[in-house]
């Protein structure tokens, strides 16, 4: 857990100067706050999850706290209460545990990781999260047993009964739905594994256990 005394929220700057603190032209440049951007891990980012680590400094500077368990609060604020990082979730993010991101007018928060979103296993074994691996890992195990289980088959969804379908149409989306929240969460877990220095694993490495790790499952 990587954390700093708390205090009464205070804005750090303007969205203007925000901006101004970060040219186009040189995204490497990261406020003083623990991560060090001299490493290979850091130079390994892409330009826009330098700017969410720049983001996350800055929150982290003026308070917040950043946890990168599976059963700990991903972000909470100067004065301990949890972020609600799903408020931008339709009908139902809004209305979540913890204040909502719009209430917090002078911050920046991280851009949603798409990468992350579709190959989640591949990116929180790339940055060594371990205990998140393995949820990803359960997840899909229980999914792949539901479905082979039922015997759903997705080309001819309702041959089964409509009953069976529907658990097909739910299950799926709840598994897209976990990836949501894999790709909300990610900038937060790279910051994370940063300022631990934790050295991540190459990509290339990562992408052949996804291989493998996706043969299984149609072998199997």
């Amino acid at each position: 857990m990587i954390k700093k005394n708390s205090g009464n929220l205070r804005a750090y700057q303007s969205n203007d100067k925000f901006d101004n603190q970060q040219p186009a032209n040189d995204t490497n440049k990261i406020s003083d706050s623990g991560i060090d951007q001299s490493t290979l891990s850091f130079k390994s980012l892409s330009n826009r999850m330098r700017r969410n680590m720049k983001k996350i400094d800055l929150l982290f500077q003026n308070g917040f706290e950043v946890k990168g368990s599976v059963k700990e609060q991903t972000l909470t604020d100067p004065d301990g209460v949890p972020v609600n990082l799903w408020d931008w979730v339709p009908l139902l993010g809004y209305g979540l545990s913890g204040k909502n991101r719009s209430e917090y007018v002078d911050y920046k928060f991280p851009k949603f990781s798409w990468l992350a979103f579709l190959f989640p296993i591949v990116f929180f074994i790339k940055i060594k999260n371990w205990g998140y691996v393995m949820l990803i890992v359960i997840v899909d195990l229980i999914y792949e047993i539901l479905i082979r289980g039922l015997g759903i088959d997705f080309s001819n969804l309702y041959e089964s009964g409509s009953t069976i379908a529907r658990i097909g149409i739910f299950s799926t989306i709840a598994l897209w739905g976990f990836h949501i929240i894999l790709g909300q969460i990610y900038p937060y877990l790279v910051w994370d594994s940063l300022t631990k220095e934790i050295k991540h694993i190459d990509l290339w490495i990562c992408i052949i256990f996804f291989i493998i790790y996706s043969s299984l499952f149609v072998i199997i």
